[in-house]
């Protein structure tokens, strides 16, 4: 997911075009814990253009100096940390989630993203929604 705003931040706009691409590149390819797992010569190959994976940690250890990301290089992953701003959970998403954070393979990461991602309220269902197979009652309006 991608938030609609997510270029127009100042942070962002302090990066090149090319250096855009490369983190949208890796923010396409995250888990519902906002985190993608990919390798710095595979985002390379996917922008193209004579990228290189010495462009690619160029632009992340930038990103992470901008707050925008999270990387360990150990494991190729990267936490995007706003990505629970866009992000909401309700009923099964909340097991969705546990089990993307339970693939985190980074011990910095899995921080990073426990910090970050929103506490699951007691009662996460939605209100109920009347059913279509309820009778419906008339109510006689008197004058």
């Amino acid at each position: 997911m991608l938030a609609s705003n997510w270029m127009a931040r100042d942070k962002v706009r302090t990066l090149s075009d090319r250096q855009k691409l490369i983190l949208i590149s890796a923010l396409t390819r995250t888990s519902a814990a906002g985190v993608a797992q990919v390798g710095q010569e595979e985002l390379a190959w996917i922008v193209g253009n004579g990228c290189t994976s010495a462009d690619v940690q160029a632009v992340l250890e930038a990103g992470q100096k901008l707050g925008l990301v999270e990387y360990d290089s150990q494991t190729a992953e990267v936490f995007f940390i706003d990505f629970f701003r866009f992000e909401k959970f309700f009923g099964k998403g909340w097991a969705i989630l546990q089990k993307a954070v339970d693939k985190i393979e980074s011990a910095q990461i899995r921080r990073k993203v426990d910090q970050a991602r929103p506490a699951r309220p007691i009662d996460d269902q939605k209100p109920e929604q009347p059913s279509a197979s309820r009778p419906r009652v008339n109510i006689p309006v008197l004058n």
